[in-house]
């Protein structure tokens, strides 16, 4: 039976020619023609110095790779002739027709093309780009991913919309995400009837928001806010309603003073809460007038401007009885109803304080 090599007519060898140097004791490298000796095995290598064969192991080895060695020293232009015979192996291969098993790792220096991962798939099933975009289901064409690493779930072949199952490790359904028609829905659990499954969003480790099988969000830490102005909440319907929308509350202090006082004043526990159009406030205020005057004492330093004149609803406890109203340049004006006419002298000549609590409607 003839040798089987790797010429595609079932050459039998490849021939190495070598024109010796002085002293050499190996050949290896280009030869003569330019063709670099290789040999996998050395037991199919044949050396021939000017035409006699030598014996392998006692005229030279083959222990380095590629290089046949430990010749007795060559002369000047002694012919090394090196015939290499290929090794031939079906024992561990993979029918193209007929298909088999790789146990070992699979690289492929050219392009991959399948029909699907999986063995009964008629059609692609996932596809990898070159940007690493990923689509299950989808040929991913440019339009629908670029710029993007993205997966992709669903595409044409999707009939009743996409779907990505959480399963625990004995495949028990945990969660589902899913989109159909346009709506993307996040389900805890859908298959839990003991109304005990929940969304928990966590960040870092710690859960900051969840929504119970009630319905019912619980933020855990931090707070909601809007990162625009003109945004609200809308509370009591199920629109969006300009009338119930809540979309400002605030909380702070402010610094109270009086004008058209001839005493002295100091202003302590200034604070207010702002809900929408709404303004409450409490104030206290310590005075001791120098003279009787008649000047009318206003207090300034609200920390919103009035709608019109909107008179405050005003509550006082003081050493008299006290009356109170704010307009336009958020000022308060204090005076006292004496007899049935006003008088402007709200403190006594010797002490005395209001405190103050009311509301009023801004601009």
């Amino acid at each position: 039976m003839p040798y089987i090599g790797k010429s595609p007519h079932f050459g039998v060898r490849n021939r190495f020619i070598y024109t010796a140097s002085a002293d050499a004791t190996s050949i290896s490298g280009a030869d003569a023609n330019g063709a670099t000796l290789t040999f996998t095995d050395g037991a199919y290598v044949d050396v021939y110095l000017n035409g006699i064969l030598l014996k392998a192991g006692t005229d030279y080895v083959t222990t380095t790779a590629n290089t046949i060695g430990s010749l007795a020293a060559l002369s000047t232009s002694d012919e090394v002739v090196v015939l290499v015979y290929d090794v031939f192996s079906v024992s561990d291969t993979v029918s193209a027709t007929s298909g088999g098993t790789f146990s070992g790792a699979v690289t492929h220096t050219g392009a991959f093309t399948s029909l699907g991962i999986d063995d009964d798939a008629t059609e692609t099933a996932i596809k990898i780009t070159s940007d690493e975009a990923v689509g299950i289901g989808t040929s991913l064409t440019p339009n629908n991913y670029s710029g993007y690493q993205s997966l992709t779930i669903g595409g044409g072949a999707a009939t009743t919309g996409a779907t990505v199952d959480l399963e625990d490790s004995s495949g028990n359904l945990e969660g589902r995400i899913n989109g159909t028609n346009g709506v993307v829905y996040i389900e805890a659990d859908p298959s839990n009837s003991t109304g005990t499954s929940k969304i928990s969003l966590e960040v870092d480790g710690t859960s900051r928001m969840t929504i119970d099988s009630g319905g019912d969000v619980d933020i855990e830490t931090g707070d909601i806010f809007f990162s625009t102005a003109g945004k609200g909440i809308n509370l009591g319907v199920t629109s969006n309603t300009d009338s119930n929308t809540l979309d400002d509350y605030e909380e702070g202090t402010f610094t109270g003073s009086f004008t058209n006082f001839s005493g002295s004043a100091t202003f302590s526990n200034a604070v207010y809460t702002k809900i929408g159009q709404m303004v409450f406030f409490t104030l206290h205020i310590t005075g001791k007038e120098n003279t009787s005057d008649g000047d009318q004492m206003t207090v300034t330093g609200f920390p919103f401007a009035v709608l019109g004149e909107h008179p405050a609803s005003v509550g006082m406890n003081d050493n008299e009885f006290g009356h109170a109203m704010v307009n336009t340049a958020e000022y308060m004006y204090f005076y006292n109803l004496t007899g049935g006419s006003f008088t402007y002298d709200m403190f006594p000549h010797t002490s005395g304080y209001a405190r103050i609590q009311g509301a009023y409607r801004i601009a």
